[in-house]
Formats: C-alpha cells, sequence, structure tokens
C-alpha cells in the first residue's frame, strides 16, 4: 500500500495536478494568546466555566487549565469546543475569525469592548 501511495504522489507531484499550500498569513500564537481568546470565547457565549464544560464535555481542570495560560488546549479538546460551540481550530489556535458564526463575532465584539472599558 505504501508503495501505491508513493507512487501516486509522485505521479501528482510530477503532472502538476498536485500544488503546495501557501505559508500560512498567521503564525500559530502564544499558549497566553489562546488562552485569552478561550476565555473571550466563554464570556461570549455567556457560560460559567462549568456551564461550557458540561456542554462540550471538556474536564474542568483541563478547561481551567487551558483558560489561564497553564497548559495549551489540546486539540481533542479544541475539537469538543468546536462542535459545541461553532468556533474553529482557527479561531483558537491563530485567531482568525472568517468562519465564526455571526451571532459568535457579535458576542466576541461586545465583550472585547467590556474587556476595553475594564482596562480604561
Amino acid at each position: 500500500m505504501q508503495a501505491y501511495v508513493d507512487t501516486e504522489w509522485r505521479r501528482l507531484v510530477g503532472n502538476g495536478s498536485f500544488r503546495a499550500m501557501p505559508a500560512p498569513d498567521r503564525e500559530p500564537t502564544s499558549t497566553m494568546e489562546v488562552a485569552a481568546r478561550l476565555k473571550l470565547t466563554r464570556e461570549a457565549l455567556k457560560l460559567s466555566q462549568a456551564a461550557l464544560c458540561r456542554q462540550t464535555g471538556i474536564s474542568p481542570q483541563s478547561w481551567n487549565n487551558a483558560e489561564t495560560g497553564d497548559n495549551r488546549i489540546a486539540v481533542d479538546e479544541a475539537m469538543k469546543l468546536c462542535r459545541a460551540t461553532g468556533v474553529t481550530l482557527d479561531w483558537i489556535f491563530r485567531g482568525n475569525r472568517t468562519l465564526l458564526p455571526a451571532i459568535i463575532l457579535e458576542e466576541l465584539a461586545r465583550a472585547e469592548k467590556a474587556a476595553e472599558l475594564a482596562r480604561a
């Protein structure tokens, strides 16, 4: 099977059917930036940590560690969050809002504005 895959790969690359994807326009972000987006998402959804954990199936300890930046959220847990809320992995790990549901974008904007006012 591996030989077939290697041969097929070479054929696709050789005849131009396959092109490498362009480099991402945004680099993965720090654990603290991911943590801030997790908290912003939870607040935009107007959920407590406990409620979000019940809704997603993520353990409260894992979520708390991810939201505070002690640990980066695992991809499996991030996928649970995506399935339950409609956010994307691109949002969680890179901050790209492109495919977020409109209602979440609106709530994120409100939450960001409130956070800005609180800091001022």
